[in-house]
């Protein structure tokens, strides 16, 4: 078993950690993304920058 260590991570983080976070979304949601615009990478993005 893998130990998991949690992290708090503000909105200052942010930048740094925006490219990892687009990966992740991009491999999780990347079947929905294709129909459903609400998935869309571009609005998740969106919001990482608000």
């Amino acid at each position: 078993m893998t130990d998991i260590q949690l992290r708090h991570h503000t909105t200052h983080h942010t930048p740094g950690l925006r490219t990892l976070l687009l990966d992740i979304y991009t491999d999780v949601y990347a079947e929905p993304a294709r129909t459903d615009p609400f998935c869309a990478v571009d609005r998740f993005a969106e919001g990482l920058d608000n």
